[in-house]
């Protein structure tokens, strides 16, 4: 169903998915490589659909080597009783809900309720209630969180993809831009013992920074902290390489952290201070020799 592929590629390359990995979507590609697991898993049938019974007996998880090919896979009282491993293990289809994890069902493997894609299950179910392969096929594409979406998507990628499932860049990069980014890390405007470096925090700072220059009243910070947000967001959602993310970065760093300074000065000048309690804290004028705080 060819609007639902297209939502599909426009909620994977856009930035309304906090989780985007990639700027754009080879479809025939990502396609290709979704079917490549989905044979490994389905009954091999030359049905062009597959009964509720069929579908429920795919397996519940899986884990995928390097070149796709399914090691391993689970059911669902498997799954539920795994811990941590080295590898990740797929949920097959989005079936997770506030509840915890549903069986395998025709009404549950198209939900969106974790942020997927919202596919039309009614251009892929049947009259009897089988479901096309086709529906099957994207249904496991669409598997995101929990699933295996991120390995199978083909295309270019932006910063979070590229420390996750890019297959072009080693281990060993990684491990170097992250060393990078830990040493390097711009002022956070969160109070923290770790100082290690995460693009998550880092996003929600740019947003913080510009609240607090909002309410201190000055127009000429808040429009700096907003600027510097823009930026960040096209660097983050570039397909640019590593070393040109650490080039640019750097020189965001050094404007960040100046108007960051100029932010705290105008703070501290209206008595107003981040304490060591994660807390925007205001300083009360001295009265009768004591000194109060009171939580913003």
């Amino acid at each position: 169903y060819a609007k639902g592929a297209e939502s599909f590629v426009a909620w994977e390359t856009g930035d309304r998915y906090f989780y985007a990995t990639h700027a754009t979507i080879d479809i025939a590609k990502t396609v290709g490589n979704a079917y490549k697991v989905l044979t490994q898993l389905v009954p091999q049938t030359s049905n062009s659909s597959l009964s509720q019974d069929e579908l429920a007996n795919i397996p519940y998880a899986f884990i995928l080597d390097k070149n796709l090919n399914v090691s391993k896979t689970f059911t669902k009282d498997e799954y539920e009783k795994t811990t941590l491993t080295q590898d990740r293990i797929n949920v097959t289809f989005n079936t997770f809900t506030d509840a915890g994890f549903d069986k395998i069902s025709v009404d549950n493997i198209f939900s969106n309720s974790n942020g997927d894609v919202r596919l039309n299950k009614f251009a892929y179910i049947n009259k009897g209630g089988s479901v096309d392969k086709g529906g099957v096929l994207m249904a496991l594409l669409n598997s995101q969180l929990y699933g295996a979406t991120g390995p199978l998507l083909e295309g270019d990628t932006k910063l979070f993809g590229k420390l996750t499932f890019d297959k072009n860049i080693s281990d060993a990069e990684r491990k170097d831009f992250e060393n990078f980014m830990d040493t390097n890390k711009m002022k956070s405007a969160f109070i923290s013992n770790d100082n290690s470096w995460t693009m998550s925090e880092e996003r929600l700072s740019m947003k913080l920074y510009i609240k607090r220059s909002e309410a201190i009243g000055n127009s000429e910070l808040a429009q700096q902290a907003s600027d510097f947000d823009k930026e960040y967001n096209e660097m983050i959602n570039s397909n640019m390489s590593l070393d040109e993310f650490k080039n640019k970065y750097l020189d965001l760093k050094k404007r960040h952290d100046e108007f960051v300074k100029a932010l705290e000065t105008e703070e501290k000048a209206k008595g107003i201070n981040y304490s060591l309690s994660g807390g925007l804290v205001l300083n009360i004028p001295q009265t009768q020799n004591t000194q109060e705080t009171k939580p913003f």
